[in-house]
């Protein structure tokens, strides 16, 4: 579909990826790929020519993207600078999407996404369409862009002009003299820390010479002192980039700490420019109090952002916002409201590490150019833990409790992990959920209550051990549902007592029946803009299509490919209204399914939304049987189950008709149908079989009072059973015969 996608849409393509943005310094991965030309380049082949290198990784559908595309600043480096100016710098443009096909590149009809026209024209610099590189290069956003400096060092730049762009070339290390070491990056830990750190200095020293380096020396200085001399040897060509690792220290305060380059193959190093690289640790703020409090202001975006507090083994004890934007399930913690205040409890078990991690998708924080957002961890007494909102993609904060109290006994429901959903007839299951220990005793004993509307289902204690920060998996006992209920599981006990606090104590779990009595039912199908995305079709249990329609391309396995077209057999129009008469076996109880494929995707969320509605045939008194509003959720397969246990003949009976006889029954050629009938009227009389489907129409006339016979051949009809459907407006009378031809 041809949806152009705005600045919002486009941070939620971050959503789904816990990759960090390639760090300012870190080596360009090298890659090997072939343009739109047919032309095959490989980067460190272009890099160790001396050339600088501008890859912008873009997508068809994006705004900013095509605009910065369209601004020429590229196109104006690599004219100035490319092969056909000075030769000293290439540009790539990486088309990175891999939901995108090629005519999307070039703005043709087969496109399968979107595009902002054809990216081709009037651009002379090499374009590439290959997700693989994006993948490299961790993504996050659109559009990213690199200046790769000849010895690999990758920089993210903003989107420039030509002249700021070239300028990047003066940050770059250039290689120069015989022996020549420069340390790019120092790698090892560096930032605050809990407590104490023990750890190995690290870095990456890079060859800048022109003789192969075989030897040198480096020293590693702790606040000022030198801890460690190192002997390297090995074997290093110009460009060739190593780390070397210094034996563990310990860290018990702030620390500042340098590593540095000593000799090179025996000698001195020619440039000392690039010798020296330092680092430093904080020790992280403490507090006594268990109960902290976190304030999240948003900024325009809050969709974008994630938090969680950890201990100091990594186990999780509170999250808030998108989960999304780690790869999580479901976004149903986002926070919705702009420049808007949230306030959490974190009370936490005893002494000890603990971190808080922030995360932002779109890679700019949530302060400042996009809203004045921030965080802040206060205790009960309002001293300001830590607080920020300046950073990128994540900021980690460690600190710790001491000399603080303890909370004993306190229990959280992480998740319900049984079963859930629609269901039809009598429903067994066992609830499950996973209860995690939040406090500082480990939990022995966990008393789970379940309820519904009605009152109490079970009660259940569980007996095992979960240490502190640890979950157990709690299975309960067998219930049986019979009808649409929500039932709540709710923590009642911990180690036999009160749970100290109620963050997380109950979660709840809706079940659906939808049950009808009725066999004969009205479809109305609201499409939106993207109407001729959609297939759909109603099966009974054993897999019988008992009615069917839109997109014959998509069809019920089509779900996500992308493939459909305006054009295709079936295909419905924008905002189209679909309605239906389903007319199911009046004498079978069976479990139906209604199936609602999108081809893209993405469900009915965009374009205008949807809905289905599916009542009893009863144009005076409809009961509603499914009612859905489609536009809330994503889905590629939407299922709804509908549980038809009909009771009588017919709904609304045809009083006005007695005596329906049909003969012979079971026939093989000759069908006769007689009845009487008390007044005169319009009937309708058809035959249908099990799957609901006209096969003849005997009778569409006014008939008198009386005696009435109507007589049918049903040789041409398969083995099976069927059914003499009469209708008068709302009124029906249905009777089953058995078609037996030798």
């Amino acid at each position: 579909m041809k949806k152009i996608l705005t600045l919002l849409v486009l941070t939620s393509l971050s959503f789904f990826t816990t990759n960090a943005q390639l760090a300012d310094g870190s080596i360009a991965p090298n890659f090997t790929a072939t343009d739109l030309d047919g032309n095959t380049w490989t980067l460190y082949d272009i890099l160790d020519q001396g050339k600088t290198v501008v890859l912008d990784l873009s997508a068809t559908w994006c705004g900013p993207c095509w605009n910065y595309h369209q601004g020429g600043a590229l196109e104006s480096v690599y004219e100035m600078y490319g092969p056909d100016g000075t030769d000293e710098m290439m540009v790539f443009m990486v088309e990175g999407d891999a939901s995108t096909n090629l005519d999307c590149i070039y703005d043709l009809p087969g496109c399968n996404s979107s595009t902002y026209g054809d990216w081709t024209e009037g651009t002379h610099y090499p374009i590439i369409n290959d997700d693989n590189i994006a993948g490299m290069y961790e993504l996050s956003y659109w559009p990213t862009i690199y200046h790769i400096c000849s010895n690999r060092v990758v920089t993210e730049i903003p989107q420039s002009g030509a002249a700021a762009i070239y300028a990047m070339n003066d940050n770059c290390a250039q290689a120069s003299g015989t022996n020549n070491a420069g340390i790019l990056n120092y790698t090892g830990f560096d930032g605050p820390f809990c407590v104490s750190e023990t750890f190995a200095p690290t870095a990456q020293v890079q060859n800048l010479g022109s003789a192969e380096m075989t030897s040198a020396t480096y020293e590693f200085w702790l606040d000022g002192s030198m801890v460690e001399s190192m002997e390297w040897t090995g074997s290093l060509a110009t460009f060739q980039i190593e780390e070397i690792s210094f034996s563990e220290v310990t860290i018990t305060d702030d620390a500042n700490y340098e590593v540095q380059v000593v000799s090179v193959n025996g000698g001195t190093d020619e440039d000392d420019t690039n010798n020296l690289v330092s680092g430093s640790a904080s020790l992280s703020e403490a507090v006594s109090d268990n109960y902290l409090t976190l304030e999240i202001q948003t900024d325009n975006y809050p969709g974008e952002t994630y938090w969680q507090i950890n201990d100091g083994d990594g186990n999780t004890f509170y999250t808030g916002g998108n989960a999304l934007v780690v790869g999580g399930a479901d976004a149903s913690g986002a926070y919705t409201g702009a420049a808007t205040l949230y306030t959490h409890s974190l009370p936490l078990p005893a002494d000890g590490c603990f971190e808080f991690i922030i995360y932002d998708a779109y890679g700019d924080g949530i302060c400042c150019d996009y809203g004045d957002g921030f965080y802040r961890i206060t205790d009960q007494a309002g001293t300001v833990l830590l607080e920020g909102g300046e950073f990128t993609d994540q900021v980690v904060n460690p600190f710790s409790l001491e000399d603080a109290g303890t909370i004993n006994d306190n229990g959280a429901i992480v998740f319900y992990s049984g079963e859930a959903g629609m269901f039809c007839g009598s429903y067994a299951f066992a609830p499950a959920v996973s209860v995690q220990n939040m406090g500082a005793n480990d939990i022995t004993s966990v008393t789970i209550d379940v309820s519904s509307p009605a009152g109490n289902v079970l009660t259940q204690e569980w007996t095992g051990n979960i240490v502190t920060g640890q979950t157990g998996y709690i299975v309960l006992d067998e219930i049986t549902l019979e009808e649409s209920t929500v039932l709540d599981l709710s923590i009642a006990a911990i180690n036999g007592e009160t749970d100290v606090e109620d963050y997380q104590n109950l979660i709840s779990t809706e079940f659906v029946r939808n049950y009808t009595e009725e066999y004969i039912w009205d479809m109305e199908l609201q499409l939106g803009t993207y109407a001729y995305e959609i297939y759909w079709q109603l099966t009974n249990s054993a897999g019988d299509v008992m009615a069917s329609g839109g997109n014959e391309v998509v069809g019920p396995d089509g779900g996500g490919l992308r493939v459909a077209a305006q054009t295709d057999a079936g295909a419905y129009e924008p905002g189209a209204l679909i309605t239906e008469q389903f007319i199911l076996p009046a004498d079978i109880n069976d479990c139906y399914t209604f199936l609602i494929v999108d081809d893209w995707g993405d469900g009915m969320v965009d374009g205008g939304g949807g809905s289905l509605l599916i009542n009893s045939a009863d144009s005076v008194n409809p009961v509603a049987i499914v009612d859905v509003d489609l536009t809330t959720t994503t889905f590629i397969n939407n299922n709804t189950l509908i549980d038809a246990n009909p009771f009588v003949l017919s709904t609304g009976e045809l009083e006005a008709v007695d005596n329906l006889i049909i003969a012979p029954n079971p026939t093989s050629d000759q069908l006769n149908v007689s009845f009487n009938l008390a007044e005169s009227m319009p009937l309708q009389v058809k035959i249908y079989n099990v799957l609901g489907q006209a096969v003849q129409v005997l009778a569409n006339q006014n008939f008198s009072a009386g005696s009435q016979q109507l007589e049918t051949n049903v040789s041409d009809l398969s083995n099976g059973i069927y059914y003499i459907h009469l209708t008068n407006g709302n009124q029906q009378l249905t009777e089953k015969f058995t078609v037996i031809n030798h």
